[in-house]
């Protein structure tokens, strides 16, 4: 038996399934057992009704996790690129079967509860601001979002290219709570965006801009650009629709780019994840705060109040580290 969340035609439930999850799908299969699995905003979504895509009538939940073989090596896995796990089994189970080639080694410094929580948003901050604005060094970048996982995680790999950080969030005096004060970043409240940036950038405007929000930040942030601005939109937590306006485009010869990370080649997938661990296990990035939970609570973890932060659930064979 392995204990499993599940959706059942649109319903959480946690269930002792007789098979292993995943078996069906592999196509180089590896028996793993979960360390730590991420409650990703996709998972969250998926949960609760809120994708686009059509679901099968049962599968297991979960995107992306670490694991552990029977050699007692680590791994972060990534079972699906599809939202939740939805067009196969994910990765909430005691026990599942993984495709080898989605398996990429932990150093051996990075804590599994670490790896799980920032590795996905690493991945997706990495590709945002390296593969699709390529970035500069010395170019400012706005992040909407900035206290997301995705968001926090583009302020601390743009510092790390040397870069000036405007830090876009609801709460600036909250942000800076809970992220401190740091050289490079300035804060600014959304209502602020616009104004904020060129006060930060001597009237010049942001070159990078990294939306992990949507809806009408999307259009402050088009407000807020340097000439020739490229804007990556990977988020819509608020909303799908956004007015803009073409001149605010036109004008500045700016580019709006849109993110799906579904669509990467799995060998860049695969150095984008390998390229995350070493950053989170040289202390680039750590995101903050993380809230742990055992895989038997999956179901409030996935419906219930959303915490500030990463939520973790660990499985039976994580030992604290």
């Amino acid at each position: 038996m392995t204990l499993s969340v599940v959706n059942v035609q649109g319903t959480i439930e946690v269930r002792d399934l007789e098979s292993l999850p995943g078996a069906d799908a592999a196509h180089d299969p590896i028996v793993v057992e979960l360390l730590a699995a991420d409650v990703m905003p996709k998972d969250r979504q998926t949960a609760r009704g809120q994708v686009r895509i059509q679901l099968p009538p049962f599968f297991v939940a979960g995107s992306q996790a670490v694991a552990v073989d029977e050699h007692g090596s680590r791994y972060f896995v990534r079972a699906s690129i599809d939202a939740g796990g939805g067009l196969r089994d994910g990765v909430y189970a005691e026990r599942f079967v993984a495709e080898s080639h989605w398996l990429v080694p932990l150093p051996e410094s990075l804590d599994a509860v670490v790896a799980a929580a920032g590795g996905a948003t690493m991945v997706d901050a990495l590709y945002a601001v390296d593969d699709l604005a390529e970035l500069r060094a010395g170019e400012t970048v706005l992040v909407l979002g900035a206290t997301s996982g995705v968001g926090a995680a583009a302020v601390d790999i743009a510092l790390l290219r040397g870069c000036p950080v405007v830090a876009a969030t609801r709460d600036p005096q909250a942000y800076i709570k809970l992220m401190g004060e740091r050289d490079g970043v300035t804060v600014v409240a959304n209502s602020e965006i616009p104004e904020g940036t060129r006060a930060a950038t001597q009237r010049r405007g942001a070159d990078v801009i990294v939306d992990t929000v949507g809806g009408e930040l999307t259009a402050l942030g088009l407000k807020a650009t340097a000439p020739r601005a490229r804007q990556v939109v990977l988020g819509y937590l608020a909303g799908f629709d956004s007015t803009i306006k073409v001149t605010d485009l036109i004008v500045t010869e700016s580019r709006l780019i849109g993110m799906n990370a579904g669509t990467v080649p799995a060998q860049r997938q695969r150095q984008l994840v390998a390229a995350a661990l070493e950053l989170l296990a040289a202390g680039v990035h750590r995101p903050a705060p993380i809230t742990i939970r055992p895989l038997s609570e999956g179901v409030d973890a996935l419906l219930g109040e959303v915490p500030t932060g990463r939520t973790v659930l660990v499985g039976p064979a994580y030992n604290g580290s």
